[in-house]
């Protein structure tokens, strides 16, 4: 039931995002001091540990799957959260455990993050070129190729070859613009270290 759920919910989120002409993206967004700072990365990179490490800093959680994106700004869909406890996935509303604060509605965009969580201490940021976004964030965030439904998109404009271009092509230029109009930061991040997450936020901070 959850699974099939889930696929409703990504189709459905996708279509409509098309439709209105704004970008659909997995990720996970906090809200710091009036700005959204976006969490983008592949499976399994710590996006939602490192949006609890924000949240334990002052900012609030936007949206852990679903990100909504038009022009410069970003609004979130709630969803539970998905935590790792006892070597399996449990999933838990955000803001009745682990103290998460939530923040619902639309903000600017402050910068956005591609994020691979270590363990050994060290922290790495660095600013990611657009093209560089651009090919990690098609395949591995903009919503049609992670979630692999290009075929249920396709039956959604009756298999019109012309109407599923025009679509999709304006996909690809909602994420260069993206790309192009907002920093992007590869985070290579020990949020537990001494000055894993004192990096994070100093950047943060230089975005405002």
């Amino acid at each position: 039931g959850m699974i099939i759920w889930s696929l409703v919910v990504k189709y459905v989120l996708t279509v409509r995002a098309i439709e209105a002409g704004i970008l659909h993206l997995k990720g996970t967004a906090a809200a710091h001091e009036g700005r959204a700072y976006l969490v983008l990365g592949r499976g399994g990179s710590g996006k939602t540990e490192i949006a609890r490490a924000l949240c334990r800093n002052g900012a609030r959680l936007m949206a852990n799957t679903h990100l909504l994106v038009d022009g410069g700004s970003v609004c979130g869909v709630t969803s539970n959260v998905r935590v790792r406890e006892g070597g399996r996935d449990v999933y838990v509303p955000p803001d009745r455990q682990y103290g998460l604060p939530a923040y619902d509605g639309w903000l600017p965009i402050g910068a956005a993050f591609w994020v691979k969580y270590r363990t050994d201490g060290k922290s790495v940021v660095v600013g990611v070129p657009p093209q560089v976004a651009r090919a990690n964030m098609r395949h591995f965030s903009e919503s049609v190729s992670n979630w692999e439904i290009k075929e249920d998109i396709a039956d959604h404009f009756h298999s019109d070859p012309f109407a599923f271009a025009e679509h999709v092509n304006r996909i690809d230029e909602l994420l260069n613009e993206f790309c192009a109009g907002n920093a992007i930061y590869y985070a290579n991040l020990d949020i537990f270290s001494a000055g894993g997450m004192e990096g994070l936020m100093s950047v943060m901070k230089a975005s405002r």
